[in-house]
């Protein structure tokens, strides 16, 4: 029975030693369990902030996929309007060339334009100043066209009137050269002069044409000198051929240089024929009887004056014997006016 009790004590002390050995593996076991349950806990806990984290996560995530979607459109509408404005930038930039190259085609032809503007306005001002020139010379012209024809209106009539005394004297000399030879022995004593051949300007008896009139009588008037012309019917007979020369008509003239050598022939024949109208008038007067000597010195005397006083006189006025029809006081001689 000791045996059995020390036994049962024995077994006992294991079975105890046992329980404590298990109450220490139970508490262990709880403390690992409480431990493993603290860490559920926290597990559970960070697994729900994991999923809250997650479900937010979630939602960001859609609302960024959103945005994303958005950018993306907004990257396509950008990127077509950024070709849209390329496209259009290219077309700006052609037309910047095409206005440019037109920009320089319009300075080109503006400072051609201007050339062209400042050379018309050159030759405007000459024209202006032509045509201002031309009308002076137009009115010059025509005034001188006036005077001349006016002038050549006189010299026509003038010339009709010459032609009349001119008859009228040929026919007083034809009957005045008769009583002559029966006078006073004055008049007797002169030599008979017959008319030269050839004297200082040669006088045909007929012209072919006015024109060889009017060149034979422009190649004389220099060396023609009525002076030398001593008998009177010479005279009277250039006269009558002066006479002739009358306005031209339309379309033909008489030249500036040949209508005044006709005026100065004119001028000395009227000189000379007035000078031996004065002549013989001073001879047909009755005089008492001198030496030969003096009344040559004075009739050498008084012919000298009476030409240079007939020349001062014909010099003062030139034209007046042409631009004044001739009435016959006017024209008359000496002795017939005597």
């Amino acid at each position: 029975m000791l045996e059995d009790v020390q036994s049962d004590k024995a077994t006992i002390s294991r079975a105890l030693t046992q329980n404590r050995t298990l109450k220490d593996q139970l508490a262990e076991l709880q403390n690992g369990f409480v431990q493993l349950t603290n860490e559920n806990m926290e597990l559970t806990s960070a697994i729900q902030s994991e999923q809250h984290v997650k479900k937010e996560l979630a939602r960001r995530m859609g609302e960024l996929q959103e945005q994303l979607h958005n950018v993306k459109e907004q990257v396509r509408s950008l990127t077509s309007e950024a070709q849209g404005l390329v496209e259009q930038r290219d077309q700006v930039a052609a037309h910047l060339q095409q206005y440019s190259a037109a920009y320089q085609a319009l300075a080109s032809e503006r400072e051609q334009l201007h050339r062209q503007y400042f050379t018309q306005s050159q030759l405007m001002d000459r024209l202006q100043h032509d045509e201002s020139q031309g009308r002076a010379q137009l009115e010059v012209s025509q005034n001188e066209l006036k005077r001349a024809q006016e002038h050549l209106d006189h010299l026509v009539q003038d010339n009709e009137h010459l032609k009349a005394e001119v008859r009228e004297l040929l026919n007083s000399s034809a009957l005045a050269m008769a009583p002559r030879d029966e006078g006073d022995g004055v008049e007797s004593k002169l030599p008979q002069e017959t008319i030269p051949e050839s004297s200082a300007i040669i006088v045909p008896q007929d012209f072919e044409s006015q024109k060889e009139m009017v060149r034979t009588l422009f190649h004389n008037h220099q060396t023609f000198d009525p002076y030398s012309i001593a008998h009177p019917q010479v005279i009277t007979r250039f006269i009558i051929k002066l006479s002739r020369v009358k306005m031209c008509p339309e379309g033909e003239g008489v030249p500036v240089e040949v209508h005044q050598a006709l005026q100065m022939a004119m001028e000395k024949l009227q000189e000379r024929f007035t000078s031996l109208m004065q002549e013989k008038a001073d001879l047909k007067e009755p005089r008492p009887l001198r030496s030969p000597r003096r009344t040559a010195r004075r009739s050498r005397s008084c012919s000298c004056c009476r030409r240079s006083r007939t020349r001062r006189g014909y010099r003062g006025r030139p034209h007046s014997w042409a631009r004044t029809p001739a009435s016959p006081s006017s024209t008359v001689p000496t002795s017939r006016m005597r």
